[in-house]
């Protein structure tokens, strides 16, 4: 955006648009003290896992927002199933998606009341660095609704996973980035959404964006937060001071990835998307 409109001309949308979002919400404080506490007592061996997880679920079941009782859920399952200290081998995706995002990410995103389900779809070939550039298919991860509790579900979100080994591979990690924004963007269009989010994961790193059709023909990808997820247990007290910023992501999430609720007629607002031969083109001709 900046090539075409300036740095100060995106600076003034993305803060418009920031602005529209209402981000301002805040995790407890008391609550997220004493979380940080029991996540420190389980790595210092004053408490085990189990009584450690099982005092954050009851300590769930206390608070009154939907939103603190996922994040605190999210932190138990962390702390049962993270290993005490971070491995410094290189981790293939699927066992990254598995052992680490899925225990941080899934309990935040499901929700059974809403018939809303993230699922991870464990593609062996992410794990490959030559795979077919494609902007269809299966990405790492999908954010699904399923209406009136049906088997046909609406794509509200996507992830995509790169390994720590690949962050330095600008290309490919750029290209996921491309291939989120076009799912997002394709499944707006398709299912007349108010917005979608997408999930950018490079090693530890996690970055939330919000996609939204702001006017004629323009598509906005929103940069809402970047967060260091935990890789093991002693990581995890870090990672909880990050609970506000995530509490906004699911905010942001709940109030605009569903369905439009206005009657305005949008669809001579909407493009249809590149196809990856003509982004490949673009790339190519950049790059010489």
């Amino acid at each position: 955006m900046i090539p075409f409109f300036g740095d100060k001309m995106y600076q003034k949308v993305r803060e418009s648009i920031l602005d529209s979002l209402n981000m301002v919400n805040k995790f407890p404080g008391e609550t997220l003290l004493q979380i940080i506490e029991t996540a420190q007592s389980v790595y210092n061996k004053t408490s085990n896992r189990i009584n450690a997880a099982a005092s954050l679920l009851s300590l769930a079941d206390t608070v009154h927002d939907s939103i603190d009782k996922k994040l605190i859920v999210s932190a138990s399952q962390l702390l049962q199933f993270l290993p005490m200290d971070p491995t410094y081998s290189d981790i293939c995706e699927t066992k990254l998606i598995t052992r680490n995002i899925l225990h941080a990410m899934q309990p935040l995103f499901d929700n059974y009341e809403r018939d809303i389900r993230l699922e991870f779809t464990f593609t062996e070939p992410a794990d490959n660095h030559n795979r077919e550039v494609s902007f269809s298919g299966c990405p790492d991860c999908i954010i699904s609704v399923f209406p009136h509790q049906t088997d046909t579900a609406v794509n509200v979100g996507y992830g995509e996973v790169k390994r720590q080994s690949m962050a330095g591979d600008h290309n490919l990690v750029n290209l996921d980035l491309v291939r989120l924004a076009t799912l997002g963007k394709n499944t707006i269009n398709e299912n007349e959404l108010s917005g979608s989010l997408s999930i950018h994961v490079v090693g530890p790193y996690i970055t939330f964006y919000l996609i939204q059709l702001k006017a004629d023909g323009l598509y906005c990808m929103t940069e809402l937060t970047h967060v260091q997820y935990p890789m093991s247990v002693s990581e995890v007290p870090a990672y909880i001071t990050n609970f506000s910023k995530l509490k906004n992501v699911l905010h942001v999430f709940q109030s605009f990835c569903k369905y439009e609720d206005t009657n305005t007629d949008l669809s001579s607002w909407r493009r249809d998307s590149l196809l990856a031969t003509d982004v490949m083109l673009i790339l190519e001709k950049k790059e010489k």
